[in-house]
């Protein structure tokens, strides 16, 4: 099943920290069709902060009633559930106000001890609550607007707290099937979404680690004025057996009413996206074991029926519990879709684990924080703990996608809040940046399968202004879902082969293995590669067209960074071994020159950098040393991934493993050329490029370079005249090193005529004198041409003759018969 979000807006008491009249230019531009035809849109509320009427027709007191009416000062102003929003009179407004705004759906909870005063069935049921509820239900579903119904939303009856402690008792399991049970009977037939819990972990951790909400307890080391507890042990009892009531409601749920009903059922898991705070192995792990601990602690047992490793590791004597086999069963598979809450991320740094003052929170050996090197992860909201991180939401929905089989989820909560500032809290620019930012972010996990972002989703999406058309590749051909037609068409035009590259993001989202393997991506490419044999057209396959992960460029800044040659080495290998078996030819890197040129020295294509004195609008950058740093990582990137070729899978599949390289003129070629043949730069880049901006190989990376090639890819297009000038002094750059104007006339003679681009000027004998240079100056390189073109301007019944695309392939066909010749 095709995995999808359903963004359910938690409406939060608004507070307010910025300033009116900023600059939106940032603010990425969404409409509705920019997300799947399933997303759904709504606002969610909870009974005890909505309903007020607590002490009205019947309603018996939940522990919230007595935790906000006890303790007051716990509560930031003082207020309790008694009026709230007053939504149990009101209704009928707030759901016209919903019909108005257009949701497609109001996630609401019910509140237990307003249909069973005493928590349980022998306690009697309040009629009167399961008359409000039917009535706004109702009231919903006339206006259009579909109901997702939350079963427990941390309000239990203050009296099954009093009978045997709440969710720390057994007894809890059988009374919240039972209310649950109540629920589908009275309601299922038109609430077609439930929800059996809401946050479990913000009840353990804030319940009973923290004794911030109710019912306020904790160790007494850890807040005096806690109503009792213990961090070490009642956590783990009250995650336990709020686990072991969601399968008990889930169970009862599937065996008597989904059939009938035909509902769904899941549950609501919050969390902090956690990242390492330092590429440290130590920080990595810390990483992990916090997600373990937070939301693999729930979403593991109900996967597969048992707690994460980390936690039985680290919990020590005895005090995470265990689940009977018939308990494991039943936890196992207990949901329809998941609902993820996510508001903020943080650091999760490695700590040493403590010998005193145990809690849950000390188990993990984790110390959290929100900032490194002083600079904090992102902006804080209206509360401490809120720092804005939108691409924390993303990261996690592809964890939760990859690593647990693609679950269905639902965004089920996500918001910001604010500190009231008059006016300016009425601007609400805060709020609607955080929605803009963190729905963007969750169109990039819907759309695809898995996908993650790449550097080209990301900068088409947010320059569109620097695209001619402003579009970008949400839909582009649709080839994802026409590759069958796609083959028809080469196979129908009598192709002999065709070259395609893989998509890095599509099979792994975060970049690298330890992100996950995206299935659904493995599975596209090998049905497009037996289709294509199928259909007797040979693969050439690029590994890199341009598109590295988004993921890698936000931890390291893609091909700036050394990292990126490790990980684009696994990324070949896992590409070699899944389809090295049908693939026989490889190609590495198209275009290292254009990328470098282009995403780091003109600025003009993903990720868009250069100095500030190019051009105001990029990035960030320095054309003076990133392009060869990037160049650099380019070509270690290539050896890495011909040498784990050629050691492991060349004997089995025996392809060719080649790198592209683009050019304009020879010395553009050589820069990628002689370090292939030769193992070191060419001479004039060596004598040009000064002040040590120039990387030097060693001598391990010399020779795994050298011959790293069965064949050269070559890509032409057109030719251009070089020009002697004085060397530049000042604003250095790539550019500038050679000391060479490069010019496209002479004494006002173009090199040849334009054709759809500006820069290109068709001149076919270029093509045949760059393959007699290639030939004799390398040592007579298997060469393959793998790109030649020519764009035409669109003017009606001229542009469908094609007469000059026609011109452009015979003359330069020409040419290369010339050369072979």
């Amino acid at each position: 099943m095709r995995s999808k979000c359903l963004c359910l807006v938690l409406l939060i008491t608004s507070v307010y920290t910025g300033v009116s009249g900023k600059n939106h230019s940032s603010r990425p531009k969404l409409r509705r069709n920019d997300f799947p035809q399933e997303f759904i849109f709504g606002s969610a509320t909870s009974a005890y902060q909505c309903e007020g009427a607590a002490h009205e027709d019947g309603r018996g007191p939940s522990i919230w009633d007595t935790y906000s009416e006890n303790f007051p000062e716990k509560i930031l102003d003082g207020s309790n559930g008694s009026i709230a929003d007053d939504s149990y009179n009101l209704y009928k407004e707030d759901v016209n106000m919903l019909h108005h705004i257009g949701f497609d759906a109001y996630r609401f909870s019910i509140s237990w001890s307003r249909i069973l005063p005493r928590g349980d069935i022998k306690g009697g049921i309040n009629q009167a609550g399961i008359d409000y509820y039917n009535k706004l239900i109702n009231q919903l579903l006339l206006k259009g607007v579909k109901p997702y119904v939350t079963l427990y939303h941390f309000d239990q009856p203050q009296a099954l707290e009093d009978a045997y402690g709440g969710f720390l008792g057994a007894e809890i399991v059988n009374d919240f099937r039972d209310y649950a049970e109540l629920c589908f009977r009275e309601f299922g037939d038109r609430v077609k979404h439930w929800m059996t819990i809401n946050e479990p972990l913000s009840i353990v951790y804030q319940g009973y680690v923290h004794g911030v909400m109710a019912p306020g307890r904790c160790s007494n080391f850890t807040k005096p004025d806690c109503t009792g507890g213990n961090g070490a042990t009642e956590p783990y009892i009250v995650g336990h057996n709020l686990l072991l009531a969601h399968g008990a409601a889930v169970k009862v749920y599937r065996e008597k009413y989904q059939a009938n009903q035909r509902g769904e059922i899941g549950i609501a898991l919050n969390t902090e996206w956690h990242y390492p705070y330092s590429e440290s192995n130590a920080d990595q792990l810390a990483a992990a074991r916090m997600t373990a601990f937070t939301f693999d602690y729930f979403m593991e047992p109900l996967v597969s029926g048992k707690y994460p490793t980390e936690m039985v590791n680290h919990v020590k004597d005895g005090r995470l519990p265990t689940f009977t086999p018939e308990e494991s069963a039943m936890i196992k598979g207990s949901y329809d879709f998941i609902g993820i809450n996510y508001y903020a991320s943080s650091y999760a740094k490695d700590a040493p684990c403590a010998t005193e003052n145990i809690t849950i929170e000390a188990d993990p050996c984790v110390s959290v924080v929100g900032e490194r090197n002083g600079v904090p992860l992102g902006p804080k909201a209206g509360s401490d703990w809120l720092l804005i991180y939108p691409k924390g939401i993303r990261d996690l929905l592809l964890y939760a996608k990859l690593k647990f089989n693609n679950p269905v989820l639902y965004i089920t909560e996500n918001g910001v809040d604010e500190v009231n500032i008059g006016e300016i809290f009425l601007n609400d620019d805060l709020r609607i940046d955080y929605y803009a930012h963190h729905l963007k972010m969750c169109e990039g996990a819907a759309h695809e399968d898995g996908r993650g972002p790449s550097i080209w989703d990301t900068y088409a999406e947010n320059f569109p202004e620097k695209i001619l058309d402003g579009s970008n590749g949400h839909l582009a051909d649709d080839s994802y879902n026409l590759y069958m037609e796609d083959v028809n068409l080469l196979h129908q035009i009598g192709f002999d082969a065709y070259r395609f590259s893989i998509s890095w993001s599509r099979i792994l989202p975060l970049g690298d293995l330890k992100g996950g393997i995206n299935q659904a991506g493995i599975d596209y490419y090998n049905n497009l590669i037996n289709q294509l044999l199928l259909k007797g057209v040979k693969p050439y396959v690029t590994l890199f067209h341009w598109d590295q992960p988004q993921a890698l460029e936000d931890a390291y800044g893609g091909f700036l960074g050394a990292d990126i040659v490790n990980d684009f080495q696994d990324y070949a290998e896992l590409c070699f071994r899944e389809f090295g078996d049908r693939v026989k030819h490889w190609i590495t890197i198209n275009e290292p020159l254009t990328v470098v040129q282009h995403g780091y020295l003109t600025g003009i294509k993903a990720p868009g950098r250069c100095s500030n004195f190019t051009r105001p609008d990029c990035t960030g950058g320095d054309g003076a040393i990133e392009p060869y740093i990037v160049g650099h990582n380019f070509l270690l990137a290539h050896g890495a991934a011909v040498k784990v070729y050629r050691e492991k899978y060349l004997i089995v599949t025996a392809i060719f493993t080649p790198n592209i390289l683009s050019t304009g003129y020879s010395e553009s070629l050589d820069y990628f050329m002689e370090p292939l043949v030769n193992g070191k730069y060419p001479t004039e880049m060596v004598n040009h490029v000064k002040d040590g901006r120039l990387p030097t190989f060693t001598q391990e990376e010399s020779s795994m370079l050298k011959g790293s090639y069965d064949f050269i890819g070559i890509n032409y297009y057109t030719s251009s005249y070089a020009k002697d000038v004085p060397c530049a002094t000042e604003n250095i750059t790539m550019a500038t090193d050679p000391c060479v104007s490069v010019v496209v006339e002479r004494n006002g003679v173009p090199i040849g005529p334009k054709a759809g681009s500006d820069w290109l000027l068709i001149y076919p004998k270029g093509i045949r004198d760059l393959l007699l240079y290639v030939k004799f100056k390398f040592n007579n390189p298997v060469l393959y041409i793998t790109e030649n073109g020519v764009d035409e301007a669109s003017i009606g019944e001229i542009f469908l003759n094609d007469d000059l695309r026609i011109d452009y392939y015979a003359h330069h066909l020409k040419m290369v018969t010339d050369a072979i010749s």
